[in-house]
């Protein structure tokens, strides 16, 4: 699991993009943007966690660590 800070979460690779991608899903369906599709056929959730974290990675440079 990806290293917490302050001011958010340390982007070491895809999967911490993937981690930000579910935790901005999860903040999205607590204030009722998107509907909750917990223990349900719905793939909503899980395709708004694919687009956003498309779009992560496409905007952002993952640098890893040597």
């Amino acid at each position: 699991m990806s290293e917490k800070f302050k001011y958010g979460i340390l982007i070491e690779d895809s999967n911490s993009l993937t981690d930000l991608a579910v935790r901005i899903v999860d903040e999205l369906v607590v204030a009722g943007f998107i509907k909750d599709c917990t223990d349900t056929d719905d793939e909503d959730e899980f395709e708004c966690q694919d687009i956003i974290h498309d779009i992560l990675n496409e905007e952002i440079s993952v640098i890893k660590k040597a």
